[in-house]
């Protein structure tokens, strides 16, 4: 400082002079104004860390433990001082607490044995505890009503369900299963597998599909086995069993020298209008990428050098070099496939798409022998050419390509076929299903379902989804007059109604349980049928329109049963005979053959002559049996073309 500025050279002259100016600054304590503590630089400050000196404080607090800070003149009484000692306090049992000193003591959690007042057992609780207010955790010794024994603890309220596994036997399929004590048979589905064999020729299987699930093997759960099958692209069918495939989701795997395609598998592919790369010395194609070539195959041997050992290239002029050498890999180049492999100046080529090496004459031969039966029709099965030795489908070869290329054309018209026939035909069907839904009252019914379908009218791309559209449409129609026909019978006693359309007429109000039974399983069939699905399989529509009857017939007999028991109605001997007929066959929850169900009909029709009945039956009609609408039938497994190109 002094160099620096003249001022302070003469501040600091004056101060020296006067002795002011030292090596350390003296500090003095002040509650030992006798201890000096000598400053030199920072680090000396921690001397005094609180403002005094180094001595321990050791003032005796109020909770009777000292002072553990060093000398701090701040704070002489020690009101903000926090001790952090144990806690020296006792419960009235001599339980030390467990907190330190400056926190508020908690009740006691030291554990003691004490009686619950109301059910005398002995447990360990904290000591504060009260035992007339503690929820004893002994299992509970009561028995419910089944005679099991309560699964709950002592201090919960019994349980109302019985939880133990039993064996109950379902009705009318008469199953056997364990399952929970509580569970009621007659209300709910009965859980033994189904196992049945489908019309796939697969198992029934799977956690929903139990007898119960699967209504006693009339409608089956939807087949959860892996379809798995090749498709005529080459990619395995990943969806669940399925007569006909949807459209490949796979990234299409078609490429040229230029580009890829970037579409999936499934959808149409666009031409590449590049400018053919087909060249060598002696020949060039002229035409497009995607158009058939014009120029013959080459056969003159390469005449390039493999950079890995210099040695001769074994393939074609124009065609990419194979990997193998015929000097350094002549045993795997020579062994025997077609005949022509150890033949002197054999030339060699190799498949892009999988690696694999093959004598030329050879793999003409066989490329060549594939395409005149295309063209002869001796062949119609739409697939790609395959390797020879890993089955690996040939996409990409340039001496190949008209094949390969003739081949992806029929494939063209596979996948227009299997999609929606495009936007136009989509809007056309969609306006089509519009207007059959508008025509009746099931909008109104059915909002949230009617909601749905518009939703999937607008992301459609396969005739099967249509498919599915137009049943659950015509199952919405149906359901509704069911469902009309319920609310009349829930409603309150009134004169009869007339309505045409309708199988029963009733002059009744309904609590009966049976109805709200048959009532529930309708509800399951709408969440069956009108889930987010891409097909129906040609058993679950034949099995779905079935149980359809089957409900018709079942709603009339439970009407009618309802009738004669509340208006305490005396049936004749005959009428008595069909009832039973009637009773024997619905009951059972068996599937109805076409006599039966033709049977049933003709019994409840002749029941309803009688004239003290306020019910009347009528028959359902030849147009209401056929409201399921068949998928259009597609060729399972292989695609084939018209042998004579139409």
């Amino acid at each position: 400082m002094r160099a620096a500025n003249d001022v302070w050279s003469k501040i600091l002259d004056d101060m020296e002079q006067r002795g002011c100016v030292g090596k350390s600054l003296p500090l003095a304590c002040q509650n030992y104004p006798t201890t000096i503590t000598h400053v030199s630089n920072d680090y000396d400050f921690n001397k005094a860390p609180n403002g005094g000196c180094n001595v321990l404080c050791g003032t005796r607090l109020v909770c009777g433990h000292r002072c553990e800070q060093l000398c701090h003149p701040t704070d002489p009484n020690h009101e903000e001082y926090v001790c952090r000692k144990p806690c020296p306090k006792k419960c009235e049992r001599g339980h030390r607490c467990k907190r330190r000193c400056y926190q508020e003591c908690n009740k006691c959690m030291d554990e003691t044995f004490k009686v619950v007042p109301r059910c005398r057992h002995v447990l360990a609780m904290p000591f504060h505890q009260d035992p007339s207010t503690f929820q004893c955790t002994k299992p509970c010794p009561k028995k419910l009503r089944c005679g099991h024994a309560c699964p709950n603890k002592c201090g919960e309220p019994c349980a109302r369900k019985c939880i133990e596994e039993v064996l109950k036997r379902w009705s009318p399929c008469h199953h056997t299963c364990k399952t929970r004590c509580h569970v009621d048979p007659a209300k709910t589905e009965c859980p033994h597998p189904c196992k049945s064999l489908l019309t796939c020729e697969h198992i029934c299987q799977g956690t929903v599909r139990t007898c119960g699930g699967c209504k006693q093997g009339r409608v089956h759960q939807p087949c959860a086995s892996k379809c798995g099958r090749v498709m005529f692209c080459d990619h395995n069918c990943k969806v669940p069993c399925t007569k006909n495939c949807p459209p490949c989701p796979e990234k299409c795997e078609n490429r040229c020298s230029h580009s890829d395609c970037h579409y999936k598998c499934g959808q149409p592919c666009t031409e590449c209008n590049e400018p053919c790369q087909w060249k060598c010395r002696h020949w060039e194609c002229t035409k497009l990428c995607g158009e058939m070539c014009n120029r013959p195959r080459c056969s003159e041997p390469c005449m390039k050098r493999l950079k890995k050992c210099g040695h001769r290239c074994a393939g074609l002029c124009g065609e990419p070099c194979p990997k193998k050498c015929l000097v350094c890999d002549k045993d795997e180049l020579t062994e025997i496939l077609f005949g022509y492999e150890d033949e002197e100046g054999a030339r060699f080529l190799e498949l892009a798409d999988c690696g694999h090496v093959f004598e030329v004459n050879g793999m003409d031969g066989y490329i060549d022998t594939q395409e005149k039966e295309m063209k002869k029709g001796q062949s119609t099965s739409i697939q790609m050419i395959k390797c020879p030795r890993c089955k690996k489908a040939i996409r990409t070869s340039l001496r190949y390509g008209n094949i390969i290329k003739a081949i992806l054309h029929d494939f063209e018209g596979v996948k227009k076929t299997i999609s929606s026939r495009g936007a136009a035909s989509m809007r056309m069907f969609g306006a089509k299903v519009r207007q059959d839904i508008a025509s009746g009252d099931t909008v109104t019914e059915f909002p949230a379902e009617i909601l749905n379908i518009e939703r999937k009218l607008e992301r459609l791309t396969t005739s099967e989804e249509q498919n599915v559209i137009k049943n659950q449409v015509q199952f919405l129609k149906f359901m509704t007059k069911l469902k009309e026909i319920i609310n009349q019978a829930e409603s309150v006693k009134r004169g009869p109604v007339h309505h045409r359309n309708y199988f029963w007429e009733a002059n009744v109000s309904v609590d009966d349980p049976e109805i709200e039974l048959m009532k529930c399983e309708l509800d399951g069939l709408l969440k069956w049928v009108t889930r987010d699905r891409r097909r129906f399989s040609e058993q679950e529509l034949e099995e779905f329109n079935e149980e359809l009857h089957r409900a018709w017939l079942m709603l009339s007999y439970l009407a009618l049963k309802l009738e004669i028991r509340k208006g305490k109605i005396s049936l004749s001997e005959s009428e008595t005979r069909y009832m039973a007929y009637v009773t024997g066959n619905l009951e059972t929850g068996a599937k109805l053959s076409e006599k039966i169900k033709k049977n049933c009909s003709t019994c409840l029709e002749h029941i309803t002559r009688n004239k003290a009945l306020g019910v009347k039956y009528t028959a359902i009609t030849e147009e209401e049996k056929k409201i399921i609408v068949k998928a259009i039938g597609l060729a399972q497994g292989h695609w084939f073309k018209c042998p004579k190109g139409k």
